[in-house]
């Protein structure tokens, strides 16, 4: 599921990796039996935007995590 793609704690890494470099990545995990996810790409404007699932500014995310909860209590 998409939700467990994103956030679950199995473990992994996040690549950033050039178009004309992407089949050689994909292809070198397969040779090791590894699987790859494709979750978004890099893109100019300040927004974290992950295939259909996340599109939240950059600002509000910063905002997000240095205030936490703190807005709550």
């Amino acid at each position: 599921s998409k939700d467990k793609l994103l956030f679950s704690e199995t473990g992994g890494f996040v690549l950033e990796v050039t178009s004309e470099n992407i089949d050689a990545v994909k292809n070198t995990f397969l040779k090791y039996g590894l699987g790859v996810d494709d979750i978004g790409r890099t893109i100019v404007q300040p927004s974290l935007v992950i295939n259909d699932v996340i599109n939240l500014s950059v600002r509000k995310a910063k905002e997000a995590w240095t205030n936490g909860l703190r807005e709550k209590l």
